[in-house]
């Protein structure tokens, strides 16, 4: 399974042009693309849900204190969009990602969102799925 993603990967990046990968941030422009709005429209809320258990507060990466969000239920739940360190954290390192940065987890949650759909944050569905 990890060849085929790895192949998966490196088609998906030759077929976008500059080996860029959906979501993926051009060199240089990090600091405009860790705002909320490089998320794809479906994941705001999906996001929200995940970082703050309301769809209709802006999602969050970071706690008051400043450290990262980590899940209540699961705490390999990392960041803005709660991805699990666990299922994901070998594929967005191969990717050159580290979860734990914000603008990584956008990135990576782009890019699994074009991958599975909503399916990975589906334990929050009860509370995006309210539109």
């Amino acid at each position: 399974m990890k060849y085929i993603t790895f192949i998966l990967f490196l088609f998906l990046s030759s077929s976008i042009g500059a080996g860029e990968i959906p979501g993926q941030i051009p060199e240089g422009k990090e600091s405009a693309y860790t705002k909320i709005a490089q998320l794809r429209p479906e994941l705001v809320p999906i996001c929200a849900c995940e970082s703050t258990g309301n769809m209709n507060e802006k999602p969050t990466h970071f706690n008051p204190d400043g450290s990262v969000k980590r899940g209540k239920i699961n705490p390999l739940d990392i960041g803005i969009c709660q991805i699990n360190l666990r299922w994901n954290g070998d594929t967005a390192a191969r990717m050159g990602m580290d979860l734990f940065k914000e603008s990584d987890n956008i990135r990576f949650a782009n890019w699994l969102y074009g991958q599975k759909g909503s399916a990975p944050w589906n334990w929050s569905k009860s509370c995006w799925s309210k539109k």
